[in-house]
């Protein structure tokens, strides 16, 4: 009863104040979490020279970069001095030394620059915010700031541009590429050349090569021949002249000079450039000929006779002598050089296979045939003769037979004629009708055309009416002789040699494509991107875009992949690789989030090959007897 009478006095135990203290504690942590989920990523300010600023990602009360320097050091030779660039447009000439300067609002515990997603650069305090470190870039890279303090923060990605320091630019103003000179052209030929460099030049020289001879006998003789003004190659832009004396350099009739220009800038390792080979042709306008006798082993070389250039000089001097001398003298020198030209015609009609040889026009009487039967005999008389002395020691020669257009059987019984030949009317040789190619031999029926009319006015004691021709025959003569001529440089591959019992094994097991690997990686990236580019446009089409922990997951192995790509081409793949960083750490606004995502999308996409490309059809460089063959061994395997 006393308890009754009592109760409504009784409390129960309590501690209102810590509970108060307690609740108001859980309501300030709340607020807090509340506040960081829900921060922007542009909370933190990245300052630039004079105002330039760029958002971070930094919570309130976390340390953000105050100042942010890219000061650019260019390599000594390119005479450029020392810079600062702005953070939005980077671009640095190549070898360049680019060092950091970053000063936080606050000390750091650590802090990084990170190269292209992989290489890291400590930043080292130099003061009591101020952090510095530098790098020597040789290529085109991205890159961002990391730094830690309680937890670790990042900056977004930047590009960083290369200039490649170019080779120089030769070009030659004044010549053509092919030059062809007679021996009385002027020997000095005048080269200019117009070189051109980003920076400076520091060398230029002439590399010349005289070829003389022809065939198995060619020889080459290399010279080294620098620029006469200016002196020295110095400076950017330079206009180089020199003269190549061609009688200096030891060219004779015949030779050619082959020549290019080199240029040297002045790189720590200099870039080299030269120009294209040019000639120079001396032409040979004097020549003797060899020939071959039909089925025989030696040459047999022919009786000496003038060549066409010097019947022209004889003619010349004939010319020149003609009122020094008598009228018999001159008339008899005429009709002798007359035969000399006769002679040449004969030797070269040998290639034409043509019939009448003994006098000027196609003359069939009995006169000129008795004429050419002592043809042999006259040759003796006016030519000379040097090479005869050893004729009992060589091969007899075949002896020609007169062509009878009437086609009469010889009275001797022992000839054993061809059953055709009375019914074959034959004008050419068979091993020389096909000596020379139709242009060519067009070229030389006009030569001998040229060479009767020659003949003639030297008979008619007419020499200076027959120079015209003369020359006439020694210039198509000169072409003959060239068209000929080919130049071959040898090139090749020599592969490794092949066990014996590997070969027609059609085993590949141990020959490996060093590109395959490469062409595999890339297309598990570009495998991984596409399921981002899937993945991004789901979330699109949802109401809750929240990514999962999987999610987030493909997300940064997609980066990852990305990031092995980007040493070729970074600034190709930086895009992307900014908007999944963006939705890795959350650094957008909740109402910003569809426009992130459709700007990845769009990077992703980018970097993507072209749909073309992979639908074309493979052109193979197989021969059809390969595949043949490889037909062949299978129905064998199978059967």
């Amino acid at each position: 009863e006393l308890i009754k009478h009592h109760q409504h006095q009784l409390k129960l135990p309590h501690d209102l104040f810590r509970s108060i203290l307690l609740l108001l504690l859980c309501s300030v942590i709340s607020a807090i979490l509340f506040w960081n989920k829900n921060t922007p990523a542009d909370q933190g300010i990245l300052e630039m020279d004079k105002g330039n600023a760029t958002q971070l990602n930094v919570a309130v009360g976390s340390p953000t970069i105050e100042s942010f320097r890219i000061n650019i050091t260019p390599p000594a030779y390119t005479e450029i001095k020392r810079y600062t660039s702005s953070l939005s447009n980077i671009t640095i000439p190549e070898e360049s030394i680019i060092g950091f300067e970053i000063k936080f609002n606050q000390p750091v515990e650590v802090a990084h620059v990170i190269i292209s997603g992989k290489d890291s650069l400590e930043l080292k305090r130099v003061a009591n915010d101020l952090y510095e470190t530098s790098i020597n870039l040789k290529q085109e890279v991205y890159f961002q700031i990391a730094w830690k303090n309680k937890r670790w923060q990042q900056s977004d990605l930047y590009p960083i541009r290369i200039t490649k320091d170019n080779g120089p630019v030769i070009s030659i103003t004044n010549l053509q590429q092919f030059t062809e000179l007679t021996w009385e052209d002027n020997p000095q030929v005048m080269l200019r050349a117009n070189l051109q460099d980003d920076y400076s030049l520091s060398k230029a020289q002439i590399i010349a090569t005289v070829s003389k001879g022809s065939g198995e006998s060619v020889k080459f003789r290399e010279e080294k021949i620098n620029f006469t003004s200016p002196a020295s190659i110095q400076g950017r832009n330079i206009q180089a002249s020199t003269v190549l004396n061609l009688k200096k350099l030891g060219l004779e009739p015949g030779d050619e000079l082959y020549f290019y220009i080199e240029a040297f800038d002045n790189k720590t390792t200099p870039n080299r450039s030269r120009t294209d080979t040019y000639f120079i042709a001396v032409q040979d306008t004097s020549e003797i000929i060899t020939s071959t006798e039909e089925g025989l082993g030696v040459d047999l070389m022919p009786e000496y006779f003038r060549s066409q250039r010097q019947i022209i000089i004889d003619t010349e001097k004939l010319i020149n002598n003609k009122k020094t001398i008598s009228p018999n003298a001159f008339k008899a020198t005429s009709n002798d050089l007359g035969y000399d030209q006769k002679v040449l015609r004969l030797r070269y009609s040998e290639f034409m296979g043509e019939e009448f040889v003994s006098g000027i026009g196609p003359q069939v009487t009995t006169e000129d045939v008795e004429e050419a039967s002592h043809e042999h005999d006259v040759v003796k008389a006016f030519g000379h003769v040097h090479d005869s002395e050893n004729e009992h020691n060589l091969v007899e020669h075949k002896h020609e037979e007169k062509h009878d257009h009437q086609h009469e059987n010889s009275d001797d019984p022992d000839k054993k004629l061809s059953p055709l030949e009375e019914f074959v009317h034959a004008h050419d040789d068979t091993e020389e009708a096909t000596f020379y190619i139709q242009s060519v031999k067009a070229k030389l029926r006009a030569a001998l055309t040229l060479m009767w009319d020659a003949e003639l006015q030297l008979r008619l004691f007419e020499p200076t009416k027959s120079l015209p021709y003369q020359y006439k025959i020694l210039k198509l003569l000169k072409e003959i002789s060239n068209d000929s001529r080919i130049y071959v440089h040898r090139t090749g591959f020599d592969p490794p040699p092949i066990k014996e019992d590997k070969r027609y094994s059609a085993d590949l097991s141990e020959v490996t494509n060093p590109n395959k690997q490469r062409m595999y990686q890339q297309q598990d990236a570009y495998t991984t991107i596409e399921q981002a580019i899937t993945l991004l446009q789901t979330k699109q089409t949802k109401t809750g875009k929240t990514f999962s922990t999987k999610d987030l997951q493909l997300l940064q192995l997609t980066g990852n992949k990305m990031a092995s790509l980007a040493n070729e081409n970074p600034i190709l793949y930086l895009e992307g690789l900014k908007g999944l960083s963006k939705l890795i750490n959350r650094q957008y606004k909740d109402e910003d989030l569809a426009i992130v995502i459709q700007s990845t999308i769009k990077a992703l996409w980018m970097t993507l090959p072209d749909p073309l490309q992979k639908s074309t059809k493979q052109t193979s460089t197989q021969h059809s007897l390969d595949n043949d063959f490889i037909e062949a061994l299978a129905r064998q395997k199978n059967d």
